[in-house]
């Protein structure tokens, strides 16, 4: 009879606890509206872009960039700072991020975050958050699927922007994969048909079929370009691709 009574109370703990638990997920679904659509984030970037000739995350509600998460792939980018930290933009070459105030920084705000994410996935780690880590930038990029989180982020005083990664205006979210921020794999592709992905130009070299769309080959006749220096500002390389 005392075992049985044991077994019943343990039971019942855990009926208890999981119920808790649901709970707190079902208030956060609840709190979380539904995500505003693509058509209505993409009007709202055409307009800023017309009325002040850009566009910034900083200008969107919580909620929009929230729905921009979760129109695309949820991955986050999050720019942290000390407190009281000014014009970390025009600093960052002399910033070093182990310096003790840029590491207390970086824990508060992944444990701001760890906090709200958890109470939709109490099961999450922060290896299974954060998708890969910064070592020079004082940046964190996570997923974030709580409004919640969104909302901390951008009134904290620890962070200095909160934006998406990988939103693109009309992008097809049928699949959702994560976004790559132009890291992806740089092996050749060896499936290209000629005459529909390129054509083949003297010396036999091949031409991409966007050169023609371009009008690339047009501007060679009036110029090759000889002597002019070329800067790369962004490659969108990472030092470990093939």
């Amino acid at each position: 009879m005392k075992k049985i009574l044991q077994h019943t109370v343990i039971a019942a703990i855990v009926l208890l606890i999981a119920c808790n638990k649901q709970e707190i997920k079902s208030t956060v679904q609840a709190n979380n509206p539904t995500a505003l659509s693509t058509a209505v984030i993409d009007a709202f970037i055409r307009q800023q872009i017309e009325l002040n000739h850009k566009f910034e995350w900083s200008t969107a509600s919580d909620e929009m960039v929230w729905s921009a998460l979760q129109q695309s792939d949820n991955i986050m980018s999050v720019g942290y700072q000390p407190e009281g930290e000014v014009n970390v933009a025009e600093r960052l070459a002399g910033i070093d991020i182990k310096e003790d105030k840029w590491v207390d920084a970086r824990e508060k705000v992944l444990n701001i975050i760890m906090g709200y994410e958890q109470a939709i996935h109490p099961e999450l780690t922060l290896s299974n958050m954060e998708q890969w880590k910064e070592n020079i930038l004082p940046v964190i990029d996570v997923r974030v699927e709580n409004l919640e989180t969104v909302k901390a982020l951008r009134a904290s005083g620890l962070v200095r922007y909160a934006e998406p990664m990988g939103y693109e205006p009309k992008q097809n979210t049928a699949n959702k994969t994560a976004s790559s921020s132009g890291c992806g794999s740089n092996v050749a592709a060896t499936n290209l048909i000629n005459e529909v992905d390129y054509t083949t130009i003297l010396p036999n070299t091949k031409q991409s079929w966007n050169y023609q769309f371009h009008g690339i080959p047009g501007a060679w006749t009036k110029t090759t370009g000889s002597g002019i220096k070329v800067f790369i500002i962004d490659t969108g390389s990472e030092f470990d691709q093939e």
